[in-house]
């Protein structure tokens, strides 16, 4: 918010631009009562540029390997099972809330600071599952410190082809993703959001620059034009408005 803030409020010229995860533009403005910018007033959106699956990992003792276990796990034992999430209104909670809406099944929810504490824990046995972008948890797998569950893609990963998506294990339509994209304060000129728009797609779609920096870790590229990201922006908050609202989350600044 610090950071959207000061783009916000900065020289609508094309040289400060903000690069930022889906948390500031469609989930913030539901958790908090009040933020200092508004997403779809204060910007101008250049292109959405990259998603990140998310997988869901359980610590390999847990007696469930597919969700359909889990949520039959949880029905039997409710309130024992427990995930962490890099903060309240992460998108590794979210995604959690969208899984138990789904199917049912209800865990305690155990906040961290970030996705290494929580991936600490979930190895270490503390707590049982958690959502991560798969290239901060492959590592883990392929170690066997982590059971990958299933992945939050519409298709199974290239890297890990015997894990089963999580809408083909019986929770049909369900994606777990977060993205990025890149906007310039309101009343930038038309041209130069043209310009960036198309300099920045040459490079994410260029194939050494995907291969180096967007498969290595996980990433696809999701660029398009400036009003197709203005669409997507204002379809997400919709849906994740209505997530948080009926998950009733809240963050109360102190």
């Amino acid at each position: 918010m610090i950071g959207a803030e000061q783009v916000a409020k900065s020289a609508p010229d094309g040289y400060t631009l903000l690069l930022s995860a889906e948390l500031t533009f469609v989930t913030v403005p539901h958790l908090y009562e009040k933020i200092p910018y508004d997403p779809l007033k204060d910007f101008a959106p250049i292109t959405a540029l990259v998603s990140a699956t998310q997988a869901l990992v359980a610590n390999p003792s847990l007696p469930a390997k597919t969700v359909k276990d889990i949520a039959t796990l949880t029905r039997a034992k409710p309130g024992e099972l427990s995930y962490g999430s890099f903060g309240i209104g992460s998108t590794g909670h979210l995604n959690m809330e969208v899984l138990q809406a789904m199917t049912g099944a209800r865990f305690n929810h155990i906040p961290y600071s970030g996705a290494g504490p929580a991936m600490n824990d979930v190895i270490g046995g503390h707590i049982n599952l958690m959502f991560a972008s798969l290239s901060i948890v492959k590592g883990n797998v392929q170690a066997g410190k982590l059971r990958m569950i299933g992945v939050g893609s519409d298709r199974r990963s290239r890297e890990f082809p015997d894990v089963p998506t999580i809408s083909e294990s019986g929770v049909p339509g369900f994606e777990a993703k977060s993205w990025f994209g890149l906007v310039a304060p309101a009343g930038t000129p038309p041209d130069i959001i043209k310009k960036i728009n198309s300099d920045v797609t040459k490079i994410i779609l260029g194939p050494a620059f995907a291969e180096k920096y967007l498969a290595a870790q996980g990433l696809e590229p999701i660029v398009g034009s400036s009003d197709q990201f203005l669409t997507f922006i204002r379809d997400e908050t919709v849906k994740w408005g209505k997530v948080v609202k009926d998950a009733n989350i809240k963050i109360t600044k102190q």
